[in-house]
């Protein structure tokens, strides 16, 4: 009996699942504002995984930004977060192996990492502490993802923090 409760929860489950992100897809194909398109897909992708945190890179040409090299770069745009409050800044982050965000930009690898804490020193990537350390906060979990257009190139890198629950 166990069983056949457990199906109909499941498929309700998934149901659920399909209509938030069909919900989503439409949103997101309305949006024409890019920061309130970015807002969006970050707090979706907040809520589908349930993250307390989240952050989105953008990568940009380093001329397209008024520097004097045509290299690209990840440039931090955006951060939500419900546990810490801080002050955003745009900064441009490197596209090296060096760090979580530069390493999935530049692999268009997934990072799905249980603790920063516990990267360890032979990995490609650290973790950067300067966000925990200046705000108090704790990352102990986070998925990093690149974000592609329709033509595979890449457009950025989506960090969800701080998993508080299961996928539902």
């Amino acid at each position: 009996m166990g069983n056949e409760d457990a199906a109909p929860a499941k498929s309700g489950t998934l149901r659920e699942a399909l209509r938030r992100l069909i919900r989503i897809g439409a949103a997101l194909s309305e949006e024409r504002d890019l920061p309130k398109l970015l807002a969006l897909i970050l707090t979706s992708a907040r809520d589908l995984v349930g993250c307390d945190a989240g952050s989105v890179y953008l990568v940009e040409d380093a001329d397209a930004a008024g520097e004097t090299t045509s290299e690209k770069h990840l440039y931090f745009l955006l951060a939500q977060n419900d546990s810490a409050e801080f002050t955003m800044q745009k900064t441009r982050v490197e596209i090296t192996r060096g760090s979580i965000a530069g390493y999935v930009a530049l692999t268009g690898e997934t990072l799905n990492i249980a603790d920063v804490r516990e990267i360890p020193k032979s990995a490609p990537y650290q973790f950067n502490f300067s966000f925990d350390d200046s705000t108090g906060y704790r990352t102990v979990s986070m998925l990093a993802v690149p974000m592609r257009n329709q033509r595979g190139e890449l457009l950025g890198v989506i960090q969800l923090i701080n998993r508080r629950r299961e996928f539902s």
